[in-house]
């Protein structure tokens, strides 16, 4: 938050308010974007979009990523494990007008996570910073994350995983 005003903020981006519409798969489409923010929602997010399909460029991934005027500020949820794929999916997210690039840290489905990506980043905190460094090295738009508690009820790292993300800034 601003301190100045009030204003609540990401990095340099002024929101509207203190209410985001969380990235949700399979929900945060252009069109349910678009009527959260006429409703007066503070900034908007995608749904998650895979980093290796934008940079292989794959049209349904493309799709996800296409903005509307209307929308802004938004932030463009991408996911992966490999701190360079991310830094060029990043690239690549911030030239379609991203405002905000967040990292999914967070997600638990079996076919995200056994490949490294998603929630399975909690489970190594240094491989989780060395993505978001890169994504952050990579663009000149606030770069941030989605975590949950931990990996599992055994495993709960939220705090350290923030402090490490927290410490690279």
């Amino acid at each position: 938050m601003n301190a100045t005003n009030n204003t609540p903020a990401i990095g340099g981006v002024k929101l509207r308010n203190r209410v985001a519409l969380a990235p949700m798969a399979g929900i945060c489409d252009q069109t349910y974007r678009r009527l959260a923010t006429a409703q007066g929602v503070g900034f908007v997010c995608t749904e998650m979009i895979s980093a290796k399909g934008l940079l292989y460029h794959n049209e349904k991934t493309l799709r996800m990523l296409a903005l509307a005027e209307d929308e802004h500020p938004v932030a463009v949820q991408i996911f992966g494990h490999v701190p360079e794929e991310l830094a060029k999916a990043a690239q690549i997210v911030a030239q379609a007008g991203a405002d905000i690039i967040d990292l999914n840290m967070g997600c638990p489905v079996a076919k995200v996570v056994k490949n490294g990506d998603g929630s399975a980043l909690l489970r190594d905190v240094p491989q989780a910073a060395a993505c978001i460094a890169a994504m952050a090295d990579a663009v000149d738009v606030p770069v941030t994350a989605k975590i949950r508690l931990g990996w599992d009820d055994d495993s709960r790292n939220a705090v350290a995983v923030a402090r490490a993300l927290a410490c690279l800034f």
